[in-house]
């Protein structure tokens, strides 16, 4: 496993806005893992960083955030990267998570998902 990062070696490589720089610096942790780091940074950072990660991938890390601050950042997405990011979690943790956001939010998200996470 590479060297772990800490919040400041992280946030020195979000700055750089390198998608690849980003996924490959995450690409040891385990969704888990990922999870935690995420969640000690601003929800600029973290936003860059699901945004960077293919979308699998930030649908797993996503999934393992508390639940407040699942919600907190769904609210802050853009449409697109929302639903992108719904795209890549696990049915039931989508369906958690639409259920919890505000009806506009739900509104906006919906024509970005494929008819079959609709359906989910």
């Amino acid at each position: 496993m590479a060297k772990a990062l800490d919040r400041a070696a992280l946030a020195a490589i979000l700055a750089r806005k390198d998608d690849g720089t980003i996924r490959a610096a995450l690409a040891s942790y385990h969704p888990y893992d990922l999870a935690r780091l995420l969640a000690d940074l601003p929800p600029e950072q973290q936003m860059a960083a699901l945004a960077a990660l293919e979308p699998r991938r930030a649908g797993q890390a996503f999934g393992y955030l508390e639940a407040a601050d699942q919600l907190a950042l769904a609210r802050r997405m853009p449409r697109e990267a929302l639903g992108r990011l719904f795209a890549g979690m696990e049915p039931d943790e989508r369906a958690d998570l639409f259920k919890a956001l505000p009806e506009e939010a739900r509104e906006a998200v919906l024509p970005g998902l494929a008819a079959a996470e609709r359906e989910d």
